[in-house]
């Protein structure tokens, strides 16, 4: 993490947010999440407290995610040699392993190698017997990462589904509820898959609601329903436009012709132990440490921003002015937020780009502050850009380069125009990920 952003200040606010961000994303990283929280000794895993005795049975290991690769990298390190029998998660990251496999997948859309790397753990699967432990490691990313479509979808229908729901701004709870009911992996299919083994899920995770799950919980119980998934496409125009496959097995699932997804009280979870490691609270919780030794006044916001662009950009904007109206000390608001954006146009952007331009219209000009939104595994929509960051004197500047935030904005195109100004973050993919974070200082 030391280099980690390629966008360089060596004074002022920018660097001091930087700063800041940069705390929030070591705490999140496999690294400090797995070394502090894991540990084996004495055919005993220990996680945050439990324990879990290994002397019996075989030891597989398998995930997926952004973040999966590095916490397959920590976690092989705690055991011996010869103790892991099946070592296999599937990431965009690549990254050096000795014992467990690490299949090369994309992100955010499926790919092949999603589907072999599955295949393969399925196939493992078939070999479990009582006496064997499963631990699954998951992080942000991993739906697509697990991708294992039900019979008759093919990748291309998947993937042509995906883009629609994501491009049509449908919520991110939402797009699972979809993608559990087309998946053999996610709604907790996979633990179905590896009764009646002991399952260990391990999460680094990206999603800010509790009642959500990361990765379409694929050792979780399942609330949803084929007529859930249904209704969804159906709210968000989508249903006419999805492949005739996808409707085809809705179907069938509407009229109980497949089987759903296993339900809460399902005898397949009571020997499955689930853990989240880390998440976005926690790079908050760092970022908050970080800002209070710079001499800020931090402020957290409870609940995190929830909703589409519009409103999310207002929601904050609305906070910020409150907040640092009659403020006469250093100050640093912090947020979390799961913003969804409808694609409207044709230019290229991301959330926190987006999110970032949007506030340019509404932040307080006469202060003097520095404004960033950031994903936290470093790729907001676009390699190496991780997101964008204002100050005052950008908002002088837009005026002065007659800059139409407006136009950019009606045709999603807010990487031209932090391009333009300078705005960009530029960074390094981090190998994690927790979702976005957002970042207000004034001084």
């Amino acid at each position: 993490m030391k280099d980690i952003f390629r966008s360089k200040y060596s004074k002022g606010l920018k660097k001091e947010a930087l700063d800041i961000l940069k705390a929030g994303l070591i705490s999140v990283t496999p690294a400090v999440a797995i070394s502090g929280k894991i540990h084996y000794q004495n055919n005993k895993l220990i996680i945050e407290g439990d324990r879990f005795d290994l002397a019996k049975g075989r030891l597989f290991i398998i995930g997926g995610g952004k973040a999966s690769a590095n916490m397959a990298s920590q976690l092989e390190k705690k055991f011996p040699k010869g103790k892991i029998y099946f070592g296999l998660v599937n990431s965009p990251n690549v990254v050096k392993t000795t014992k467990i496999k690490i299949q090369k997948v994309t992100h955010p859309l499926p790919s092949a190698g999603a589907i072999r790397g599955m295949e393969t753990i399925l196939k493992a699967a078939t070999r479990i017997d009582k006496e064997d432990t499963v631990i699954c490691l998951l992080s942000g990313g991993g739906s697509a990462s697990m991708f294992s479509p039900q019979e008759g979808i093919s990748l291309g229908d998947m993937r042509k589904t995906v883009e629609l729901m994501t491009k049509g701004g449908v919520p991110t709870r939402e797009i699972q509820i979809v993608r559990k009911h087309l998946s053999r992996i996610q709604g907790g299919q996979l633990a179905k898959s590896f009764q009646p083994a002991r399952i260990i899920c391990i999460t680094i995770s990206d999603l800010i609601d509790p009642k959500d799950v990361v990765a379409g919980g694929p050792t979780e119980p399942d609330t949803s329903t084929y007529s859930d998934a249904d209704r969804i496409l159906r709210k968000h125009s989508l249903y006419s436009k999805i492949p005739g496959s996808i409707k085809r097995h809705l179907k069938k699932g509407v009229r109980g012709e497949v089987d759903e997804t296993p339900k809460p009280g399902d005898p397949i979870f009571k020997n499955v132990h689930n853990y989240i490691l880390a998440d976005s609270t926690t790079a908050l919780s760092a970022m908050a440490k970080r800002a209070k030794e710079l001499g800020y006044a931090v402020i957290i916001n409870k609940p995190p921003v929830v909703g589409k662009m519009d409103f999310a950009s207002e929601k904050i904007a609305s906070i910020i002015r409150a907040l640092s109206e009659d403020s006469s000390r250093p100050i640093a608001i912090l947020f979390n937020s799961e913003i969804s954006v409808k694609v409207k146009g044709t230019g290229r952007g991301g959330r926190n780009q987006e999110l970032v331009a949007n506030l340019t219209k509404k932040l307080p000009k006469e202060k003097r502050f520095v404004m960033a939104g950031l994903g936290t595994d470093g790729i907001d929509f676009i390699k190496g850009i991780g997101g964008a960051m204002v100050d005052n004197e950008d908002l002088e500047r837009i005026s002065l380069m007659k800059l139409k935030v407006e136009k950019y904005l009606q045709n999603n195109d807010s990487y031209v125009f932090h391009s333009k100004l300078g705005s960009l973050i530029k960074m390094k993919p981090t190998g994690t990920g927790v979702g976005d974070v957002h970042l207000y200082l004034q001084k």
